[in-house]
Order: structure tokens, then C-alpha cells, then sequence
């Protein structure tokens, strides 16, 4: 039987994470002020208040340690600039790294799933 608490819980969250790529591309693509596109975000769509913390944390935590992130990626794929990348695989990157290496909420397996979804 299907926990059904979990399947909404994991359906939340894949939302969530479907909510910070965007967020993370628009901030990306055209630089609008990521506290400016994450209030926009939060006020258009209807999260539950642990969504919403979620989604505070995750966005905030990937643009906090971008740096880091983004030395990794470049460490790993050094004959990819991640300038050159496409903008929609340095954000699924960065987000995954970022759950992987200093999220403690989601395992690996799960963050690496999320991000081939």
C-alpha cells in the first residue's frame, strides 16, 4: 500500500524543485534580483508552509553556495565552461550538486533521480 502522506510529500517536493530550477533560470538568464523573482514565486503559486520553507531553503542555499557549486562543476567538466553550458544543465547541475554535497535533507539517490526527472 502507498504511503499516501509520502507520495504527497515527494509530489510537494518535486513541485518545489521544479519551482527553484525556474527561479534559478530566470536569475540566470536574465538577472532579475533573486529576492524579487523568489517573492514573485512564492505569491503566485500555493505551497504549504513547508513547501514554501523548502523552497526558501533550497533556492537560497544553491545562489549562497553558487560559487563552490560552480567550482565543482567546473573541476569535473573542464572542457565544459560553465559560462558555455546551456542554461538549463549548469541549473540541474547546480541544484543537485548543491543537494547532494551540502543539503542533508535529501539522499544522493534521490537528488540524482530528481534531476534526470
Amino acid at each position: 500500500m502507498i504511503n499516501t502522506l509520502e507520495t504527497t510529500r515527494s509530489t510537494s517536493r518535486r513541485k518545489v524543485r521544479i519551482a527553484v530550477f525556474q527561479i534559478l533560470c530566470e536569475i540566470d538568464s536574465v538577472h532579475h534580483d533573486s529576492r524579487d523573482v523568489l517573492a514573485r514565486r512564492v505569491t503566485s503559486e500555493q505551497f504549504s508552509h513547508s513547501a514554501e520553507q523548502f523552497l526558501r531553503r533550497l533556492s537560497g542555499n544553491v545562489l549562497d553556495n553558487l560559487l563552490e557549486i560552480d567550482h565543482i562543476i567546473s573541476t569535473y567538466a573542464p572542457s565544459w565552461p560553465i559560462r558555455q553550458m546551456a542554461i538549463v544543465d549548469r541549473n540541474l547541475l547546480r541544484m543537485a550538486i548543491y543537494e547532494m554535497k551540502f543539503g542533508d535533507e535529501t539522499p544522493p539517490k534521490a537528488a540524482i533521480n530528481e534531476a534526470v526527472e
